[in-house]
């Protein structure tokens, strides 16, 4: 008797799970035999993405959950918080000219009261009255200070009222003079108009069918480094016939009131350059810039 176990030379095939593939395979079969179709085994790629699409899911849920939950808890508390809350004083920002302490004095008589008592659009009204002051934002801020925010008017040309000196800003209101604008910048001096209007809350203005075309002038002399050193006066008497003089002679630069200012500083400069460096800037009466492509000169 062999003491040696035999074993068959190929191993006996295993039963093999089903899959979609053998499904596919074997269906018509089963049908033929049986009349029904078995169910279709699970896939489990399928169940894998299924699940991870689920988790995936999941994971963004909670974090959205959590920040409306958060936020709302927030919304609770800052209402209890300016219910109770008394205002016990003010941050200033954005002033330069206007000083912190004319800013807190216009408001010193809330001090105390409760924040949910004061209207913002009060405060940022009472500010608006000083006179560089342009728009005012004022905010409400834990644990019980109101946040005031100020854009100042913008000086952009001097004018003579009356024989005292002021600034005129962007929106043709009349500024306070105040030396220290001066050591920032240099401004010409506006010349020639006739009308000072004042508005309810004390505030002087000039008026805009006069000066609008100064104002855009003013701005294209902003972005020209030559114009803004030569011109020190621009009139307004005529403004159809708007000029401009240097600081230093009478010839009178008629710019008009057609606007392209712009070009017409470039071609000033152009004249400047070509003829009055030559001939000197006080043989003229008048040098007109108004049309296109030409220069008048007397």
């Amino acid at each position: 008797m062999s003491s040696f176990v035999e074993f068959p030379d190929e191993e006996p095939a295993r039963p093999k799970k089903a899959s979609y593939d053998s499904y596919v395979e074997q269906h018509e079969q089963v049908l033929s035999d049986s009349g029904t179709i078995p169910e279709a085994p699970e896939s489990p790629v399928v169940e894998k993405k299924l699940a991870g699409k689920s988790k995936w899911k999941n994971n963004r849920i909670w974090p959205a959950v959590f920040s409306i939950v958060g936020l709302f808890t927030f919304f609770v508390l800052a209402q209890l918080w300016m219910k109770d809350a008394t205002l016990r004083g003010f941050v200033v920002t954005g002033n330069n000219i206007i000083k912190t302490s004319e800013v807190t004095d216009k408001l010193k008589n809330l001090l105390g009261k409760r924040l949910e008592d004061i209207k913002l659009s009060d405060v940022e009204k009472e500010i608006s009255k000083l006179n560089y002051a342009g728009k005012v934002v004022a905010t409400k801020e834990m644990p019980g200070n109101i946040r005031i925010k100020i854009y100042e008017r913008r000086p952009i040309a001097l004018v003579e009222i009356n024989g005292e000196i002021k600034f005129l800003s962007e929106d043709r209101m009349l500024l306070n003079y105040e030396p220290k604008v001066l050591d920032r910048q240099r401004l010409p001096m506006l010349t020639g108009f006739k009308a000072v209007h004042t508005k309810k809350n004390g505030m002087s203005y000039l008026d805009s069918t006069e000066v609008s075309g100064a104002i855009s002038l003013l701005a294209a002399t902003e972005r020209s480094e030559f114009a803004h050193f030569i011109l020190g006066e621009i009139n307004v008497s005529d403004p159809k016939k708007l000029y401009a003089r240097t600081s230093d002679a009478d010839a009178k630069f008629i710019f008009g009131d057609n606007g392209n200012f712009d070009q017409k500083l470039d071609n000033m400069e152009v004249f400047w350059k070509q003829v009055i460096t030559k001939r000197g800037v006080g043989v003229f009466d008048y040098v007109d810039l108004r049309f296109d492509g030409k220069i008048f000169a007397r």
